[in-house]
């Protein structure tokens, strides 16, 4: 279950380079921070995802993220990769249910139009 978006904030995109945005959630709730040196403005902050398992009895689990996911607005789109997680309790779960934190890398093209877009990726979870 989704509990909260994984959003990028709002970005105005550098007109002559290409960047990346990125929510490093490696340590827990994230904001957006600028990962190349272009000039694109982070005009409001972005917020890591979270997204909860669960299964009623205690579990162990691994997750495997897409190599990268298209987020669209109209004909436009960009990429999402480098998926991140936390788990307060390292992917497994006493009580059953497992929150977990999760960012990524948006690869944003230069002069990229603008827009709110949009898009989902399929997590699978492997119980253990």
């Amino acid at each position: 279950d989704s509990i909260r978006s994984l959003s990028f904030g709002s970005i105005i995109a550098d007109p002559s380079r290409n960047e990346t945005i990125e929510i490093d959630a490696r340590f827990g709730p994230a904001g957006t921070i600028k990962t190349s040196a272009g000039a694109s403005v982070l005009s409001t902050p972005g917020n890591s995802g979270i997204i909860r398992i669960s299964s009623g009895l205690p579990f162990s689990c691994t997750l495997v993220f897409p190599a990268g996911t298209n987020l669209t607005q109209g004909g436009n789109s960009m990429v999402v990769d480098h998926f991140s997680i936390l788990s307060e309790t390292g992917g497994s779960s006493p009580g059953g249910v497992l929150d977990l934190n999760v960012g990524g890398r948006l690869n944003v093209q230069r002069g990229q139009a603008g827009g709110s877009y949009s898009g989902s990726a399929v997590i699978m979870v492997v119980f253990e």
